[in-house]
């Protein structure tokens, strides 16, 4: 018996005609479900397929699973973008608001003016008539280039870029993008940085959360012109120029975050402590509607000129760093501060690896000369600054100070003199003619660079700095009377905490109790939030006062307090001094010779506290009995001031050769 599916029973047997007619027709029925489940199945497929074909266009149009054409290592190097429209104000003004808009790709490496700069100066390279852009990207070894033109067709300005390998010079991608006005072109470059990092690989999504020219940065393209100038006189080394087109960019663009931050550390570098702080407060305030990268860096900007808050300042920048570890800027800001601290092998480490992924960042090569030369490596500092040199990097900040500490006179000799408007490189030559006695030459050097360099307002607190540094030296070697000369013409000068720190401890060393304990009252109200003004210039000035007062067991209790700055301050020459004055020489040399251990670090911290250590080691060994220590003593201070003044506060000729 046989059970169809419809529930009806027949009774056959195989050999009946009924029984044959009932298997044909299952037969039949059989092959036309098989082959309507195939056909189904193969809708399904088709659907599926279509589904999937529809999802990957997709995700390839996204990015998703667009192959990325270069890597978080290969360097994009940005070159010329050709101004053909007759309107000298776009000189550079495109190249400059496209840098800012690719710097927001996590995926992109860009490599902007500083680079291209650098290769145009390596040999072979023809900074006059310009090298080809290909050629200029092999030299830094960048694996693509960005090159390009803006031009006028009727009323509208069209930017064409390509980006194209440097090995093969295929083009990797092509953008062409219009603005019908002129007002209209900072809308086409925001366009034309997101295709190009969409050509590049980069998902839609990461695109998408890029922040416009106008909120990033300036949609204003003078300010843009004036920035590429500016920019543009930097790497030349005029930086007078540099920072006078700074300032008519943030003029007509107020909200220029990205010069304000510039200007801070340029002033900074130049030693103008009012105008770095303004200018650092400025960028923050502006900072407010940029992305997170240019957020953070405007804070640990205003970290480290303005409250000078070290502990705030590491804690951002390391969160920066965590959020964009490929980006050189934050390795070099993490140098900053960790030096600041006094952490210079943490420092260099930091240094190296910033330059070691950009080897043509020439702040990563300075922030390593200075840990180098703090840690007592000048030679490894002056190679360094020769590697960087024939890179085509101009960092010469460092260049006196190594070759000095290196005893390389013949490199000193090349290097003095070559200030041209900078007020850093004037500190750095003075602070040499300070250490060997040279400080008459060093005033009159002083007075002649700082009249040429004219009164700019914003350079006053440079000025400031500059002499009350000298005021500083001529103080710790006796010279009272220049002393307080060149501390008088300061007082009319705005200044920040370091000016005011050496003012106020000159004045101390000098004899003047008041002074010191003034300026710990003004450090207090105006700086609260400085690291180094509480853990440093207060104790230090506090124990000046003290000594001042002739309460050198006052002086001994406060320099306790001085911790982490114990290297990289006047905490041991002081104890030393105190020691003295309560007759105990014995603890006195083992304090100036601790001041003897660091000498980097003594002239890095900007001062002639050095060979006044070896004077006060000689006395102090001679009050203590060892004649053979003191006789050594004023013989390497006699090496010092070779070519210097040999009298100082009673100090004779015969007892400098230990007669």
């Amino acid at each position: 018996m046989t059970q169809f599916e419809y529930g009806v029973d027949f009774e056959v047997t195989a050999s009946s005609p009924v029984a044959e007619l009932n298997t044909d027709q299952a037969s039949a029925s059989g092959v036309q479900r098989s082959q309507g489940r195939r056909a189904a199945r193969l809708s399904i497929v088709v659907v599926l397929l279509a589904l999937i074909a529809g999802g990957i266009f997709e995700l390839v149009r996204s990015g998703w699973l667009r192959p990325a054409l270069l890597g978080p290592s290969d360097g994009l190097l940005l070159t010329v973008i050709q101004n053909r429209t007759g309107d000298s104000t776009l000189d550079g003004a495109v190249l400059e608001g496209l840098e800012i808009e690719l710097r927001q790709s996590r995926l992109l490496n860009v490599r902007g003016l500083e680079t291209y700069a650098a290769g145009l100066r390596q040999p072979g390279g023809d900074e006059v008539a310009g090298a080809p852009a290909r050629i200029v990207a092999e030299k830094t070894g960048a694996t693509a280039y960005l090159y390009g033109e803006i031009k006028r067709v009727g009323p509208a300005y069209v930017i064409d870029v390509d980006v194209l390998n440097t090995q093969s010079n295929d083009k990797l991608a092509s953008v062409t993008e219009a603005a019908s006005t002129r007002e209209r072109i900072p809308a086409a470059i925001d366009r034309v940085a997101a295709e190009l990092r969409s050509e590049m690989g980069e998902d839609s999504a990461s695109i998408a959360e890029a922040v416009p020219l106008e909120r990033e940065a300036t949609s204003n393209l003078e300010a843009l012109h004036d920035d590429a100038i500016a920019e543009t006189a930097l790497q030349q080394g005029h930086i007078a120029d540099a920072l006078m087109w700074f300032r008519r960019a943030v003029g007509v663009a107020p909200g220029f975050v990205q010069v304000h931050m510039r200007m801070a550390w340029l002033y900074n570098a130049e030693k103008a402590e009012v105008a770095s702080a303004d200018a650092a407060g400025l960028a923050l305030d502006a900072s407010r509607d940029s992305d997170e990268k240019v957020r953070l860096l405007a804070e640990f900007c205003y970290e480290m000129n303005a409250s000078g808050d070290y502990g705030k300042a590491t804690t951002t920048i390391r969160q920066y760093t965590e959020r964009f570890p490929h980006d050189v800027e934050g390795m070099v800001g993490l140098a900053r501060v960790l030096r600041a601290q006094g952490h210079l092998v943490e420092a260099l480490l930091a240094a190296e690896e910033a330059y070691g992924d950009d080897p043509y960042a020439s702040s990563a090569y300075d922030e390593a000369e200075k840990a180098m030369i703090g840690l007592d490596r000048y030679d490894d500092a002056l190679q360094l600054q020769k590697q960087a040199r024939r890179l085509g990097v101009e960092n010469s900040s460092n260049a006196v100070a190594a070759a000095y500490l290196a005893g390389k006179q013949g490199e000193v000799a090349e290097e003095i003199g070559g200030a041209h408007g900078s007020y850093a490189l004037v500190n750095e030559e003075a602070l040499y003619l300070d250490n060997s006695g040279q400080m008459a030459a060093s005033a009159a050097f002083l007075k002649k660079t700082a009249d040429g360099f004219g009164q700019s307002p914003e350079m006053g607190s440079a000025r400031a700095y500059l002499l009350s540094q000298r005021a500083f030296d001529l103080a710790l070697a006796g010279r009272c009377m220049e002393a307080k000369e060149l501390a008088t013409e300061m007082d009319d000068l705005p200044h920040g905490p370091i000016a005011g720190f050496h003012a106020g401890a000159a004045a101390g060393l000098c004899g003047d109790r008041e002074a010191p304990e003034v300026t710990i009252l003004w450090l207090r109200q105006r700086f609260s939030q400085n690291t180094a003004v509480g853990l440093r210039y207060i104790p230090e000035l506090e124990a000046v006062a003290a000594l001042a007062g002739k309460d050198a067991a006052k002086a001994l209790e406060v320099l306790t307090v001085i911790g982490p700055y114990e290297d990289a301050s006047l905490a041991p020459y002081m104890r030393g001094v105190a020691h003295m004055a309560v007759e105990q020489p014995s603890s006195a040399a083992e304090d100036f010779q601790t001041v003897l251990a660091h000498r980097g670090m003594d002239f890095a911290d900007g001062s002639d506290v050095y060979p006044m250590a070896e004077v006060g080691l000689a006395r102090a060994s001679e009050a203590a009995g060892d004649k053979t220590v003191s006789v050594e003593a004023y013989r390497r201070f006699a090496a010092l001031w070779v070519d210097g003044d040999k009298v100082r506060s009673g100090l004779t000729e015969e007892a400098l050769m230990g007669r």
